[in-house]
């Protein structure tokens, strides 16, 4: 029987290049309106530009603010709700979801969430009619913001008939908050020595849903395949994203420093090494990884390396952090983890390096490069 071929991100129709290239050339064009903050005795952070939150200095701290597209979650979902006649609650995965995409990048800056808000384009009026479907939507927004200790603003409802197709939706919105100048993030606070610290996700959250979605399409009973556990992978998929501005806003109020950080979305473990400073990320100890990962491996079938550059696998969000940091995380955990809903891993460490790439041990010490494309 012939092997299968590995898939890959790129063969399921994502292809990054082109689209940093063109993030690249918007910053570009977007740096040059940055003057206009002036007149109100404003100033931008630069270096926020190539962050996953943008800075802007005033008398009151630093305002953070981003914004952010669930991809193509919701198409999941809505297959997903097709194929159980609408008897699941997929919808409030899309909804806290699209918040945790938000807040989520807020805290990557150390800016904790004030206010998020969201923007729904559906194909045709007619979706918003499910009011089962929109309720389901509408909660998991909600406990979104409940989970990230912050405010549900405005927002854009439409129907955009030739755009989108008439049984589909569109979910986006965007965010802000504060911080402070001692709590301001930067790759110069990034020591030799210091620990990388993961905090666990609850599956595949919102990156790398268009090949996952594709291995659901290779599987005679769809999203109703089980896993191992029993679950069904539309379930496995949909698991709600976890939000971590909770976890962040509690370490710092108990005195933790964290040197850098990064929401684990996009890219995969690249994220790891997104300073601007040359260092090797050295992992020594893997997070806990749903089954899910697993099986997407398998049934792909997706190489080692092709899953570390596309999926988290296990590891949502990182924080890195002098090592006498590490007591204080505990005692964090220890008095608010249950309410977090996931835990930590002490991952690996900081060297200097003449180069930036994540070396992973654990995984026959299999090297990632910064700029290496997702096949």
């Amino acid at each position: 029987m012939p092997r299968k071929r590995s898939m890959t991100y790129r063969g399921a129709g994502l292809d990054y290049e082109p689209i940093d290239m063109f993030v690249k050339m918007a910053q570009t064009a977007a740096l040059r309106t940055a003057h206009n903050l002036d007149r109100h005795g404003y100033a931008e952070v630069e270096d926020t530009r190539t962050q996953s939150a943008y800075l802007i200095h005033t008398p009151l701290g630093y305002l953070g603010h981003t914004g952010e597209e669930l991809g193509t979650l919701p198409v999941a979902a809505q297959a997903f709700y097709e194929q159980t006649e609408g008897k699941t609650h997929c919808f409030e995965s899309v909804g806290q979801g699209a918040v945790a995409a938000i807040v989520n990048d807020l805290i990557t800056q150390n800016v904790i969430p004030l206010s998020v808000s969201m923007n729904v384009a559906a194909g045709s009026s007619e979706w918003f009619a499910d009011t089962r479907r929109g309720s389901d939507l509408i909660n998991g927004w909600r406990n979104g913001c409940k989970l990230a200790r912050c405010s549900w603003g405005q927002g854009e409802t439409s129907a955009l008939p030739d755009l989108i197709r008439p049984n589909q939706v569109h979910v986006t919105g965007s965010g802000v908050g504060l911080t402070s100048k001692k709590l301001l993030i930067h790759s110069s606070n990034i020591k030799e020595g210091d620990r990388i610290v993961f905090f666990h996700s609850s599956g595949v959250h919102i990156n790398g849903v268009t090949l996952a979605r594709k291995i659901a399409r290779r599987q005679k009973k769809g999203y109703l395949t089980k896993l191992k556990s029993g679950q069904t992978y539309g379930d496995a998929l949909l698991e709600p994203t976890n939000i971590y501005v909770g976890a962040i806003e509690d370490c710092l109020n108990n005195g933790v420093e964290i040197a850098y950080s990064a929401n684990m979305s996009g890219h995969g473990w690249r994220k790891v090494m997104r300073a601007d400073a040359h260092f090797t990320y050295v992992i020594e100890e893997l997070p806990p990884c749903p089954e899910i990962f697993e099986f997407i491996a398998l049934n792909g079938p997706v190489s080692t390396r092709e899953m570390f550059m596309v999926f988290n696998n296990g590891a949502g969000f990182m924080v890195i952090v002098p090592e006498n940091s590490l007591e204080l995380i505990a005692e964090v955990f220890e008095e608010h983890g249950k309410s977090y809903g996931f835990g930590y891993t002490n991952a690996g460490y900081v060297m200097k390096s003449k180069s930036k790439k994540v070396v992973i041990k654990p995984r026959g010490d299999l090297e990632i490069l910064p700029d290496e494309p997702v096949h």
